[in-house]
């Protein structure tokens, strides 16, 4: 059974009876209420829910905001040896991260030019040469 507040008394918004300022221990009495206009500084506004829910405005984010700028894509220890790799998505993209036989990390897009087709199919692995699976290898 819940405690109501006595009559003349007011409850506060912070939990502290309006009367005697003593905290609370009534949990019904120990409930906060915050309003938007309490901690937005006056003049603030935010954005229109679209901006947070539209695809197509997420999409125009990622390509104006963040596609001119590095990312993290894995530490180089994770490719010691030439022709090792590992392969991330990155905004969209798949990247495939390699060492070459002169020790430089590089990275690519993970696509065949020739057929379009994925050229590292396994998360992370090694290679001595990277091509698509439709290139013949001479043999």
């Amino acid at each position: 059974m819940s405690r109501r507040p006595e009559a003349g008394s007011r409850r506060s918004e912070v939990g502290e009876k309006a009367d005697n300022h003593q905290p609370s221990t009534d949990m019904e009495e120990q409930s906060v209420v915050v309003k938007p206009r309490d901690v937005m500084p006056e003049g603030a506004r935010t954005l229109p829910a679209r901006y947070y829910t539209d695809p197509a405005l997420f999409k125009a984010e990622l390509d104006g905001l963040f596609g001119r700028m590095w990312f993290y894509a894995g530490r180089s220890e994770e490719a010691t040896r030439a022709g090792q790799y590992f392969v991330r998505e990155l905004n969209g993209h798949n990247i495939v991260v390699t060492r070459n036989t002169t020790g430089r990390v590089r990275a690519f897009h993970n696509i065949c030019r020739h057929r379009g087709t994925r050229i590292c199919t396994e998360v992370s692995g090694q290679l001595s040469v990277m091509r698509g699976p439709t290139i013949s290898t001479g043999g």
